[in-house]
């Protein structure tokens, strides 16, 4: 019982990332889609992104040139515990 305690207590936030899939063919836009737990600060390649109340979120990526290329997904919460996942894609204009 005491272990799940403190695995409850120290467990890293949730992070689903739906959108994009791993190793997927992108364009020069492409929307990043997830879902984490409220009360948690998420960015995409380190740019902050808004979470909404049910711990969704939308965050536009830009690609400036053709080719393989990877994304971070972070979610941290307010005890400084964090989740990463980490797609790579291709983008091809």
């Amino acid at each position: 019982y005491a272990a799940w305690k403190w695995y409850q207590m120290n467990r890293p936030p949730e992070l689903i990332v739906q959108e994009p899939t791993e190793a997927a063919v992108v364009s020069a836009t492409l929307q990043v889609q997830g879902k984490s737990t409220a009360d948690t600060v998420v960015t995409v390649n380190g740019q902050p992104v808004a979470l909404r109340q049910d711990g969704s979120f939308t965050a536009e990526v830009n690609f400036p040139e053709e080719g393989p290329t990877n994304i971070s997904i972070k979610v941290t919460d307010k005890k400084g515990r964090s989740s990463m996942v980490q797609r790579s894609v291709l983008v091809q204009f």
